[in-house]
């Protein structure tokens, strides 16, 4: 267990958040967000962060929005 911790630790600067995992991109200090499933992430989730946490923020917002339409798509098709 406490062998498990410690790999993890080593490799944190690959990340899964939600359903999509946040990698760095070699020598810039940039990250790039790739859908864990298959296919490219979504549209709004291409390009480059300068860090972790203005990925993750992209992916909430993201989540927050595909949530919000799909309540209001759910109430105009009723």
């Amino acid at each position: 267990s406490l062998m498990a911790e410690s790999n993890t630790l080593i490799m944190e600067d690959n990340m899964d958040y939600k359903n999509y995992n946040i990698k760095p991109m070699g020598t810039f200090s940039m990250y790039e967000i790739k859908n864990k499933g298959s296919g490219p992430a979504p549209k709004a989730l291409r390009g480059y962060f300068t860090s972790k946490q203005f990925a993750m923020n992209a992916i909430d917002s993201h989540v927050a929005k595909g949530k919000k339409n799909a309540k209001t798509e759910g109430s105009i098709g009723g």
